[in-house]
């Protein structure tokens, strides 16, 4: 049977690879169980490695999840601009270019 660090280690490491995926509908559950885990936790029951080691992943996973978070306000942000009209592209060079319908919003064709 897996220690209780070796066991919160690998659900770190669960938690960086969905993260990576852009799978976040599934952060919740590992959230959840990541909870479970850490109440039954006794520190006394980790090394003094095994609390660096998760100290380092908490730290990367937590980059990551800032990451993920500008990223969907970064989407939400862009929705909310396309509703009202406003749109942007980039062209051969990389450079972003804005235009916009003077505020009337767009209407899709079936």
């Amino acid at each position: 049977m897996m220690s209780a660090g070796t066991r919160l280690l690998a659900l770190m490491e669960t938690q960086r690879a969905v993260l990576l995926s852009g799978d976040v509908a599934a952060l919740p559950d590992i959230a959840r169980a990541m909870e479970r885990l850490l109440a039954g936790l006794d520190q006394a029951q980790l090394s003094e490695l095994q609390m660096n080691r998760i100290a380092s992943e908490a730290g990367r996973n937590a980059a990551l999840l800032m990451a993920a978070q500008r990223g969907v306000r970064s989407v939400h942000d862009r929705k909310r601009g396309a509703e009202k009209g406003h749109f942007g592209s980039y062209d051969a060079k990389g450079r972003r270019t804005s235009f916009g319908t003077d505020g009337q919003r767009l209407q899709a064709r079936s």
